[in-house]
């Protein structure tokens, strides 16, 4: 229960935060969020290919 009560909170910051057009179109957001995407999937496939990186 605790954790969808930080969701909900969460939820409700968001909205209250200005979204300006530029910073979506910088490409350095673009850059920093696919880097952040290639770590998660090199991660995830070190931990596939290596089970003793579980341990």
């Amino acid at each position: 229960m605790k954790l969808n009560e930080e969701v909900e909170e969460s939820e409700v910051k968001v909205p209250r935060t200005p979204v300006q057009p530029e910073d979506v179109d910088e490409p350095k957001d673009e850059e920093m969020r696919d880097e952040g995407v290639k770590n998660v999937e090199e991660v995830v496939c070190e931990k596939m290919s290596d089970p003793d990186t579980t341990k």
